[in-house]
């Protein structure tokens, strides 16, 4: 059994919760990944939120079918997903640290970055024009620069990140448990997190309690 969960981004606060045990439940029209993001976002979009995803989820369809919604996207993308620009995924084009390449395609924007590593993101809402992070390198001290569209989905992306986290602190991994068993527990564990995050949010002094 997955959990996959919509976040509210800066939080980690869960918005909504879909189980999958394996059953395909998808239609002809649509893979497994594009309609898990679709169900979990269903009762927020036609209203002009941004989703952030990585690249388990992100296609060029999705992104399209998300724009109709008025809901723009941003996220990390594999670059052998259909749809993308052809110039920008050929194995031949080699980076040096710090390039940036862009391509346009149906209103989605496609950006290739070198950092650490190669990556790719798509993006109906953020553009490849580098800016300044606000952060400096902790050898040189000189600021970080980065695309733009790295840039927010890093901002964006930590609410899931946090939520993982703060789930990791209360694991229970026993193989033993049955899955009702295990999916209650885990319900448990995230109903507390919930209530500390409501907490933090909810109050503007330091808070005496901690995760």
């Amino acid at each position: 059994m997955k959990l996959y969960f919509c976040c509210e981004s800066l939080s980690g606060y869960v918005l909504k919760i879909k189980f999958y045990s394996g059953a395909n439940t998808t239609g002809p029209e649509r893979g497994h990944e594009e309609q898990i993001v679709r169900d979990v976002i269903e009762q927020y979009q036609d209203v002009g939120h941004t989703v952030y995803m990585d690249s388990y989820f992100s296609t060029h369809q999705l992104f399209s079918d998300l724009l109709s919604l008025q809901t723009t996207a941003c996220g990390t993308v594999r670059q052998d997903r259909r749809g993308l620009p052809k110039h920008i995924t050929k194995k031949e084009l080699r980076l040096q640290k710090g390039d940036v390449v862009e391509r346009d395609k149906e209103d989605i924007v496609a950006v290739r970055y070198q950092d650490k590593r190669d990556i790719m993101l798509l993006s109906t809402i953020h553009d490849g024009r580098v800016v300044d992070t606000g952060r400096r390198d902790k050898r040189t001290d000189e600021p970080i620069h980065k695309p733009n569209i790295v840039h927010q989905y890093n901002r964006f992306m930590k609410g899931v990140d946090l939520i993982d986290m703060y789930l990791s602190f209360y694991s229970f991994n026993s193989k033993t448990l049955k899955r009702w068993k295990r999916a209650t527990t885990h319900l448990i564990h995230l109903a507390c997190i919930q209530a500390h995050i409501l907490y933090r949010k909810s109050t503007t002094s330091d808070s005496p309690f901690s995760l």
